[in-house]
């Protein structure tokens, strides 16, 4: 059995490929689309997939979900050869504002188009869910795919559905230069950084998947606290019996406003992702608190570990703006990690 995860070059964004084979027996699962800037790669992709079980768009912020609607829009018929379609907030809500927010736009845009193919096409039988919530569970038998997701709640859910537009600092050059002035030991131990109010981050789909070979927590641009809660509550993980999971998908593309100790304290994990070129506009991702809290928190397990990167540090990354770590600080062997860059496959 083989599972692999191919990470494409989604730019600022999220865009996954989960394949896993089994005695002949193919399972697709696409996670998110990146942005439009990221579209010939991200098209040329999904055009050899010749069937998806699952397509999932984790929650409407544009580096996720913008390379799904145009691949679908450019040629409908490749609703033919998808199984299963996950995705959140497609509902029609009314906005006491003067213009539409583009989250809420483009998840109306999507349902009225899935809704007009469902119409024109009735014989297609697509199968497209708008409730994807904390504790709703999918199993395929062959080859072996179990999927449970943890997040969003309906709580959450529901805060996205009534307020679309999103709230939370953003990262200025000079925030990330503050932040290589402390060091990464002074920044694990600060827990003073409270989650920012991110509406539409809080619908987003996170989830855990298993294979026969393989274990991902894959977590879109979640909130740590909501990941924390259905794992230590429903899965009744703690730090003293974590959580195992093969490679942890960090949220928000390494931001630290989504990531706590508490929850990288529950979760045993040989590989962290981070995926993003940088940045866009003012942001500059990951943070450097992100990478300080996984490799000097009181509370990391005396293991080696990889931080595997989908872009070049040095290339597209400082391109940005965007400094983590120094050289000096990647080669220290009191680390106890290995820095991966231009990840593809995992």
């Amino acid at each position: 059995m083989a599972t692999k995860l191919h990470v494409l070059k989604a730019m600022e964004g999220d865009a996954f490929i989960l394949t896993v084979e089994e005695n002949g027996n193919m399972f697709n699962m696409v996670i998110d689309g990146g942005p439009l800037d990221a579209y010939q790669e991200v098209s040329a992709e999904l055009n050899k997939l010749d069937h998806i079980d699952i397509l999932v768009i984790t929650h409407f912020d544009r580096d996720h979900y913008e390379g799904i609607i145009e691949w679908l829009k450019e040629d409908p018929l490749r609703l033919q050869k998808i199984d299963h379609i996950w995705v959140n907030c497609t509902v029609v809500i009314s906005l006491n504002k003067g213009t539409e927010v583009s989250a809420y736009s483009n998840s109306h845009s999507l349902k009225e188009f899935l809704e007009g193919v469902e119409q024109n096409h009735p014989d297609w039988n697509i199968d497209w869910k708008q409730e994807i919530i904390a504790g709703y569970k999918y199993t395929n038998q062959n080859p072996f795919v179990e999927i449970e997701i943890i997040a969003p709640t309906n709580e959450s859910k529901g805060i996205f559905e009534h307020e679309y537009e999103k709230q939370y600092p953003a990262i200025s050059a000079q925030g990330v230069k503050d932040q290589m002035s402390r060091s990464l030991k002074e920044l694990a131990d600060d827990e003073t950084l409270k989650p920012a109010y991110q509406k539409v981050n809080n619908s987003s789909i996170a989830m855990i998947i298993r294979t026969n070979d393989k274990s991902l927590l894959m977590t879109g641009d979640c909130m740590a606290t909501d990941m924390y809660n259905y794992i230590t509550q429903k899965l009744n993980k703690s730090k003293e019996d974590p959580l195992s999971i093969d490679i942890m998908k960090l949220p928000h593309h390494g931001s630290r406003y989504n990531i706590n100790n508490d929850l990288l304290d529950i979760v045993d994990c040989d590989k962290y992702l981070i995926t993003t070129n940088g940045g866009a506009g003012n942001a500059n991702h990951p943070d450097r608190q992100t990478i300080a809290k996984i490799l000097k928190r009181e509370g990391r397990r005396d293991k080696h570990i990889e931080i595997c990167l989908n872009y070049s540090r040095k290339d597209e990354m400082a391109s940005h703006g965007t400094k983590f770590l120094t050289d000096d600080e990647i080669s220290d062997k009191k680390n106890n990690f290995d820095l991966k860059e231009n990840i593809e496959w995992l």
